[in-house]
């Protein structure tokens, strides 16, 4: 079974300039899937044409290897404050390890997909938890699928928006039609702090 997901809306605006995060929430109100605002645009402006390049150049050797991400790292200094401030917003962090990043970039055309559910926690070591954000989002098709209790769930993505997931929820792209080059940044983080919920009694 496929379901449509909407995300539980849960507006606020403080210092960091954060002015929405939403929430999808289990049975027992426990977040496993958030978004909020995010302002990326300058960042990938600036980085777009290598993005593309540098997958272009790399992915073919890692789909021999089943993987269908290519890691990307030169954005990382541009991302690391605006992805703080994210966080902070969202969790009371605990613990004194240090907070390191990983970013995987996947292009995706009409004529070049691949559209596998795949998870992160087979990683080692594996992330705390993983982001994504979109850019150039196709008018038809490109949303982000996830399974959850055996059900698929559609996530209609935008841009804008930082949406983030546990390492152990399979996810896939969607495929898309049309001209448009779909552009998806992952950053993964890794740490041994917990990251307790503001707005929730949980943690990640």
């Amino acid at each position: 079974m496929v379901c449509q997901a909407e995300v539980e809306e849960e507006q606020s605006k403080d210092k960091f300039g954060i002015d929405m995060i939403n929430y999808l929430t289990d049975e027992d109100k426990n977040p496993i899937f958030i978004e909020c605002d995010i302002n990326l645009r300058e960042v990938f402006e600036s980085h777009r044409d290598n993005m593309i390049e540098s997958y272009g150049d790399k992915i073919h050797e890692n789909v021999l290897k089943k993987t269908y991400n290519v890691e990307y790292k030169n954005c990382l200094d541009d991302l690391v404050p605006i992805y703080e401030k994210a966080l902070q917003k969202i969790f009371v962090t605990q613990g004194d390890d240090k907070l390191e990043m990983a970013s995987w970039i996947y292009v995706q055309k009409p004529d070049k997909q691949y559209n596998k559910f795949h998870k992160h926690s087979h990683i080692m070591p594996s992330p705390k938890f993983c982001t994504v954000t979109y850019f150039d989002v196709p008018q038809d098709g490109g949303e982000f699928c996830f399974k959850y209790q055996g059900e698929e769930y559609i996530i209609d993505v935008k841009e804008d928006l930082l949406y983030l997931f546990p390492n152990w929820l399979e996810h896939k792209p969607m495929p898309h039609q049309g001209e448009e080059t779909r552009i998806c940044l992952n950053v993964d983080f890794f740490t041994k702090n917990k990251f307790l919920f503001k707005e929730f009694d949980h943690y990640w």
